[in-house]
């Protein structure tokens, strides 16, 4: 038997930060499958009452979706096959913030904690959600749920470390949150490639076509001999 309620979380509007951009455009690189990334955290049994945690895990994560404005937007396609995070009024439709509590004791990790269970998401679900779980031990499982084409695993994690920072009231260092919030990593590679270098010089044996190839890779068309390995202790 276990009993559950659904919140849904918005951002606050408490600090003096930058105002995003109503619209960052997705990088190629970003065009996976809506696959999500998962994160589970589990806690012993706190000192306050269930409630108080709660109410400090909500306003917390309120707090930290106003300095990560991307997560609390939408993504959305247009019929050029173009992505974009869209953050506007329209576009920010809360985050999902789920508690169930079990009257069993915590027996481990498990599928059912996630706050959501599809593998590739739909087109109407939100960048993030959350899932608190309390056992009858007092075991507290804190998990959460983002779309992977907005964030990869390092910027979740400092995504959560952010509302983890908040809820246990310590300093925030907002020098090193992000600004910026284009999809453009060739910004990072500055001075690689030199200006006048027109055409790369790829490493042997690969060479440069002079237009782009059509149709299927020549390697895709030649029979290939399967082979069947197996790995012993």
């Amino acid at each position: 038997m276990a009993t559950s309620e659904t919140y849904t979380i918005y951002p606050t509007n408490k600090y003096n930060r930058p105002t995003p951009p109503t619209k960052i455009a997705l990088h190629g690189l970003d065009l996976a499958p809506p696959i999500q990334i998962r994160n589970h955290r589990f806690f012993k049994r706190p000192p306050n009452p269930l409630s108080e945690v709660i109410n400090k895990l909500k306003t917390s994560l309120a707090e930290a979706l106003e300095l990560y404005p991307p997560v609390t937007g939408t993504v959305v396609g247009n019929e050029n096959g173009e992505f974009y995070i869209v953050i506007d009024s329209n576009n920010i439709l809360g985050t999902p913030f789920l508690v169930e509590i079990k009257d069993v004791p915590y027996a481990g990790d498990s599928e059912d904690l996630s706050p959501r269970g599809t593998g590739v998401l739909s087109a109407s679900s939100s960048i993030l959600a959350v899932k608190v779980t309390q056992f009858s031990c007092g075991i507290i499982a804190v998990t959460a749920s983002i779309n992977h084409q907005v964030t990869d695993l390092s910027g979740f994690i400092d995504f959560l470390e952010l509302w983890a920072q908040l809820a246990r009231g310590e300093h925030v260092d907002f020098t090193k949150l992000p600004e910026d919030w284009s999809r453009n990593p060739g910004r990072f590679f500055s001075g690689l490639i030199s200006e006048s270098e027109t055409v790369p010089t790829p490493p042997p044996p690969f060479t440069v076509l002079p237009t782009p190839a059509t149709g299927p890779p020549p390697y895709l068309l030649v029979p290939s001999d399967v082979t069947r390995w197996k790995f012993s202790k």
